[in-house]
Parts: C-alpha cells; structure tokens; sequence
C-alpha cells in the first residue's frame, strides 16, 4: 500500500487556487476537494476562507443560475395552444397536457382560464362535493 505525501505545509500554487475555486463554484465539498488536491480539509478551508471563496455563495449562484436558464414569460405560440385545446377537448388531465406542452401545470391551467376554459376539477374538489351534505 502506498501511502502519499499530504501537503500541509507546503505552499499553494496558483495551479492549486485555481483547481480550488473551480471546484468550488463546480459544488464540491472541502473533503472531496482535499483529496483531490492531498491537503487536508482544514489546509482548504483555510485556503478557500484567504482567497474569500464561499461554498455558501457559489451554492446560491448555483441556484440563481438554475433558475435564470428559462425566462420567466415564454408567448404562447399558435401550435401550443391549439395543442392545448385538443387535448384538453381530449379530455386530458392539467399533468399530461403540462408534460405533452412543455409548460408548467401553472401555466396550462392559466391559459385554459384566459381562453374560457374550465379546467376539470381536482382530486380535493371532487372529495369535497363527496362529502358535502
């Protein structure tokens, strides 16, 4: 068995500091990261705290980005919506024309609204009119 040197007190390249904040904004945690790089966990926090890298703020740009990768209003085209109408003349659920369009069940529900359709009613409204006396 081969036992391999850690470098604790050897100083950082900057070949080091760039794989460091690579791996950082990339989401890996301090462990994979030291043993990657044959530092200990504590050589990197340290280092990451001296270069002011945050796992916290690259998770929340993380996020953000995942989150900015669709915009937020997409104009309904002429073939979705007569897709829309189809299916929900079809008879449909809101979940398969959303997986069938593209489009969250938020947004079919929504256009099924401005275009004066009503959406059939949900599991919880059919229990209520059940229970109702």
């Amino acid at each position: 068995m081969v036992i391999s040197h850690i470098k604790s007190n050897d100083p950082w390249t900057e070949d080091e500091q760039d794989l460091l904040r690579a791996m950082i904004l990339n989401g890996e945690n301090a462990v994979s990261i030291a043993r990657r790089l044959n530092r200990t966990t504590r050589a990197v926090r340290r280092r990451a705290e001296v270069l002011k890298l945050s796992w916290k703020a690259a998770r929340a740009r993380a996020a953000q980005a995942s989150r900015t990768k669709r915009p937020p209003f997409v104009q309904w085209g002429a073939d979705e919506e007569r897709l829309l109408k189809q299916l929900f003349k079809a008879g449909h659920t809101e979940q398969d024309i959303s997986r069938q369009v593209g489009r969250t069940t938020i947004a079919i529900r929504t256009r099924l609204y401005k275009l004066g359709l009503k959406a059939k009613s949900s599991h919880r409204d059919a229990i209520a009119a059940q229970v109702s006396f």
